[in-house]
């Protein structure tokens, strides 16, 4: 499955200083991405024209697992991609993979996309928080990754730990099948599943992981080094000043309407959910900057190294390379980030 920019105008101000007086051919940018609500950004900056504005063409491919996706990236078959906190890419970066970090994507302050959800019927029966986890079937993505350091940390506050539930591995669409066979006990769903899930009846929700970690920096886009590198740097820069637009957009309460259009028709979800979702805490953030929190970062790699997932934490100097957003910020500019938590209604 595949999508593709409009046509792109004249190519404007692709790296700080610089300005492209004649029109020029679009550089074609090959990215892969999972078609969920989180990546509101992205659909906003194809189908409002920012990318097309800075002179960019995207061939998007829908890759439902980026992280098999890194071996192709590092050798400069795919341009961009998404992943978020995780051992895969600290390993991936660790074996030498040539690609990096080069901006936010998501961070969950005040919202999140990634819930942690009961049975329904488990939950009537008295698995209404997380301290009835203990001897449940609990589903997470895979070992290693960032929902089984969630559930360690949810379990922790009971004093409990991983051995004390029974771990099953499965898919997003997965997790929500076997909540309504009742296979599981509970699961971590992300947007727009996690929703459905809850306005059907098959679950009903126990945490946000904002509520777990505020202001957890989770997703982040990164490019392979040789995208990074090309043409000194300008493609890679024209490309995160379009995202960039894109975020502004998509968080813009004016642009309401417009954005739920377009969440709906790239994840085929259905229109009234994506309204119902519209500036709840389930409706992703993502920085207006692109600033990387790396801080945070840190925190959930030395989980990872801890539990010997990484044989080592990779420095911010070594997988984050601030070049591409600081050429982008020049061409679109910094706003004042304001993110009032107390105005944003839970969803339930």
């Amino acid at each position: 499955m595949k999508h593709y920019a409009r046509s792109a105008f004249a190519a404007i101000g692709l790296l700080a200083g610089v300005t492209v007086a004649a029109a020029q051919e679009p550089t074609t940018v090959r990215m892969t991405y999972v078609n969920i609500v989180a990546m509101a950004p992205l659909y906003a900056a194809e189908e409002e024209g920012f990318f097309a504005k800075h002179g960019i063409k995207n061939e998007l491919t829908v890759a439902p697992n980026p992280y098999n996706i890194l071996p192709a990236q590092s050798q400069g078959e795919v341009d961009v991609n998404i992943v978020g906190t995780s051992a895969a890419y600290f390993n991936a970066h660790n074996q030498g993979l040539k690609i990096r970090v080069v901006s936010d994507r998501m961070q969950y302050r005040c919202s999140s996309d990634n819930i942690l959800l009961a049975r329904a019927a488990a939950y009537d029966e008295g698995l209404n928080d997380t301290a009835g986890l203990k001897g449940r079937k609990v589903a997470i993505i895979s070992r290693g990754s960032g929902t089984e350091y969630w559930l360690s940390l949810i379990l922790a506050k009971h004093g409990l730990t991983i051995n004390d539930v029974q771990i099953v591995t499965l898919s997003y669409p997965d997790v929500v099948n076997a909540l309504k066979t009742g296979a599981i006990d509970a699961g971590f769903v992300t947007q727009p599943l996690a929703a459905t899930a809850i306005l059907d009846g098959t679950a009903k929700r126990l945490i946000a992981m904002h509520e777990l970690l505020p202001g957890e920096q989770l997703g982040k886009l990164i490019m392979s080094q040789e995208f990074i590198e090309r043409d000194g740097g300008k493609h890679a820069a024209a490309w995160l000043a379009g995202w960039i637009e894109g975020v502004r957009f998509a968080q813009d309460p004016a642009n309401k309407d417009r954005m739920i259009e377009l969440v709906t028709k790239w994840t085929k979800a259905d229109g009234a959910l994506i309204a119902k979702m519209y500036g709840t805490d389930q409706w992703p953030y993502a920085d207006p900057n692109g600033d990387l929190d790396t801080e945070f970062v840190a925190k959930d790699g030395q989980w990872m190294l801890d539990q010997k997932l990484i044989e080592r934490l990779p420095t911010p100097e070594e997988y984050y390379d601030t070049r591409p957003l600081k050429a982008a910020q020049e061409i679109v500019g910094r706003v004042e980030v304001n993110r009032d938590c107390s105005t944003i209604p839970v969803f339930q």
